[in-house]
Order: structure tokens, then sequence, then C-alpha cells
């Protein structure tokens, strides 16, 4: 009797524990091929900024992998390197020699990871771009974690079919995601709105560009689906040598 007493307090204890929500810290930031606005190209200061932000997740963009102008350093193995978190790269495009695009660290391993190549408009100086998309089992959950980075152009049709097609390809997969990025929207432009039907924003209007004096919110954090999320706390952090925008960073919490 005292054995199965033991055996059920245990599993109502076991039970009680898997059942907690899931705290995350996570950062987006576009980090210009680790160029600061001082000119100096430092993959190290990078680390260090993502390093002091203590996140469990990071979503990069801009990032050279092999590019003559980055010394062909593969910059996302080299900050998965200098913070000892995981790491992988997706590419957008080809590159003066290399290649351009998203990157992930994540403390916790990756199970798998992919590359969506998004709709552009191939002319007037648009550029490819991409969604890298890894999957994470963290604490007993199966997540999708996704960096992004939209169209920079002032005329906004990209941007808005890339993000629709981000969120068609995402929402197939049925699983709690992360998507965070340089979307290069502010808060009220169509393009997010079409995330705001199923999506929660996990970060404030606070500017994050420039980093001087910053006007514009354009790194953003969304939480799929609304009702599995709670956002604890967002702050964008005061950082304005190592990059041309501010990191951004969302506390959230994954309810099981």
């Amino acid at each position: 009797m005292r054995r199965f007493a033991l055996l059920l307090c245990t599993l109502v204890l076991v039970g009680c524990t898997s059942s907690k929500p899931v705290r995350l810290t996570v950062l987006t930031y576009n980090i210009h091929h680790a160029e600061g606005v001082d000119r100096t190209l430092d993959v190290a200061r990078i680390a260090r900024v993502i390093t002091d932000t203590k996140a469990d997740l990071v979503a990069l963009q801009e990032v050279d992998n092999g590019t003559t102008r980055t010394n062909k350093v593969d910059q996302a193995a080299e900050l998965g390197k200098l913070t000892g978190m995981h790491a992988v790269f997706g590419k957008a495009m080809v590159f003066v020699g290399g290649e351009y695009g998203d990157a992930i660290l994540s403390k916790f391993p990756i199970k798998s990871h992919r590359v969506v190549n998004l709709p552009y408009s191939p002319f007037d100086k648009h550029e490819p771009r991409a969604a890298l998309v890894t999957q994470l089992h963290i604490d007993g959950s199966d997540i999708l974690f996704v960096s992004t980075h939209l169209d920079h152009m002032r005329e906004p049709s990209d941007r808005y079919k890339q993000m629709r097609a981000i969120d068609d390809a995402l929402k197939a997969e049925q699983l709690p995601i992360i998507l965070a990025g340089d979307f290069n929207c502010v808060p009220d432009t169509e393009p997010l709105l079409v995330l705001d039907k199923s999506w929660l924003r996990a970060t404030d209007e606070v500017p994050s560009v420039p980093v001087i004096r910053p006007k514009h919110k354009i790194d953003h954090i969304f939480v799929h689906p609304k009702k599995k999320w709670t956002v604890v706390e967002t702050h964008v952090i005061d950082e304005h040598i190592a990059s041309d925008h501010l990191p951004v960073v969302a506390t959230i919490e994954l309810t099981k």
C-alpha cells in the first residue's frame, strides 16, 4: 500500500512538472554582416551582444557565409562557436563569392532545418529572400523557430507576398511557432496585418532603427497559435555600435 502511495505521488509530481509552461527568451537581430556603424568588421562583438542577452533562441539576419567582403568566414558557425550555441545558416542568395541570408542560434539541439524560398520581383533592385525554419525539441515539446528577412524596397508588394507565403507554409506544420526577423515593416502596415488574424505579436512598438535616435520598429517577433503563448516581457537593447539595427528581445511562455 505504501509503495502504491509513493508511486501515485511520483506520478502526480511528474504530471505537475510536465504541465509547467516553457519559458523562452528570444532575440531577433539584424547583424549587418557583423559590420558596425564604426565600419569595423567584428564577429566577436556581435557574439558578446548575443551572450549578454542570455537568449535561448536567436534569429539573425544579414549573415554572410564565405563571402569575400567578410574574409570568407562562415559567420553562423563562428557565432555558434563563440556563444556556445547550436547554429545553422539559411541561404537567401549567392553573394560576392559566397552566400548571404539568415541564421539561427539555439541553446537546444536543432532536430532539422530547411529553407523556404520566398517570392520576389527580380527587377528594380529587389533581392531573393528566404525563411530559415528549424524544428527544436524543448522540454517535451516540439516547436518551430523561424528567422526571416523581408524585402527592403520602399514599394511593399514583395513584402506582402512574402508574408503570405510564410504564413501559409508555417501554419500547415501544426506545431507551436516562433517567427522572428527583420520584416522591414512598421507595426500598422499590411504585411504585418496578415499575421494578426491568428498570430500573437510578442514585441511592442519601441523603435529598433536607426541605432542612433531610433524612429521605426521593423524588427519583430510573432508566435502562433495565439492561445498557446503568453508574452511575459519585451524590450529593445540600447546597443548602437555593433550593427545598424538594435537587438530586440522577448520573453515568452508556451502552455503545454
